[in-house]
């Protein structure tokens, strides 16, 4: 059953990455910064390989309606890749160690591409597509977590949600077609869980190194109020993460038609692109 009825269209967010930035673009802060360069860090290596997941299965796909999201899919997972690359390139040239992290990032993926099961290497997409899922949910749900980006960097990462938004059910329903394991799909995400964090961790570090605040206790209280106490981000996302686990689970649960239709509005989208 497909069960995601949106048109899944690949989209070029306009940037230009021409003005001068801070380098603490998200309100100033250091370490929000580097907890979301952290994660664009790993969004080119990543996004690869869940099109390459999915693609292993492409061809076996039966109904037109899951091959033409596959397709959209494909096309926003690509793009991504491209934007992100060129925010990298950005940090690289600031003096970030940003190829040192890519090259943790890439051998971790080319050590799971050894994996001669294509359905784990699925499983494991569609644990991370779920946590991509909840994060952007929350991301463009408050405003205290987008508010603050500057100008072009708060464009790349609503406009990143939203379509990681828009596309969320699609590996989740290649998965299903080919009925995968339950319990792979959990192995999957408990690996996910404990690899992706330390993975962020590590290279935010590394980054606040580079800025010379590695222990600078201030910024690490604000970034653990903001994260846990309040506004909360990495609290807000625990519900949603449980949700995954039950046998039943699907990410239309998530019910968020409204908020699509109106981040379309505001990052200037035609609804029926």
């Amino acid at each position: 059953m497909i069960s995601n009825i949106l048109k899944i269209s690949a989209r070029n967010p306009g940037l230009s990455w021409k003005k001068q930035y801070k380098r603490h673009w998200f309100g100033g802060c250091s370490l929000k910064s580097n907890w979301m360069n952290a994660l664009s860090t790993t969004f080119p290596y990543a996004e690869r390989f869940f099109i390459e997941s999915v693609k292993q299965y492409q061809s076996q796909i039966q109904d037109p309606e899951l091959a033409e999201q596959v397709k959209g899919f494909i096309g926003q997972e690509s793009a991504h890749r491209v934007e992100h690359d060129r925010f990298n390139k950005l940090l690289i040239s600031e003096g970030y160690p940003v190829k040192k992290m890519e090259a943790r990032v890439d051998k971790l993926f080319n050590w799971v591409r050894k994996n001669p099961d294509p359905e784990v290497k699925l499983a494991l997409t569609c644990a991370l597509e779920h946590f991509t899922t909840i994060l952007c949910t929350e991301v463009l749900k408050t405003p205290a977590f987008h508010e603050p980006m500057q100008d072009e960097h708060k464009r790349l990462w609503c406009w990143h949600c939203l379509e990681e938004i828009e596309h969320k059910t699609v590996a989740y329903d290649v998965y299903n077609s080919i009925k995968g394991s339950y319990r792979k799909r959990i192995i999957e995400m408990i690996h996910a869980s404990v690899v992706l964090w330390l993975v962020l961790l590590t290279t935010m570090m590394e980054y606040q190194r580079y800025d010379g605040r590695l222990f600078n206790l201030k910024d690490w209280w604000v970034l653990i109020t903001w994260g846990f106490i309040w506004p909360g981000l990495l609290t807000r996302l625990i519900p949603n993460y449980f949700r995954y686990y039950k046998k039943d689970y699907h990410p239309s649960h998530m019910h968020d038609q409204v908020l699509i239709e109106t981040w379309r509005g505001k990052l200037g989208f035609n609804k029926k692109d």
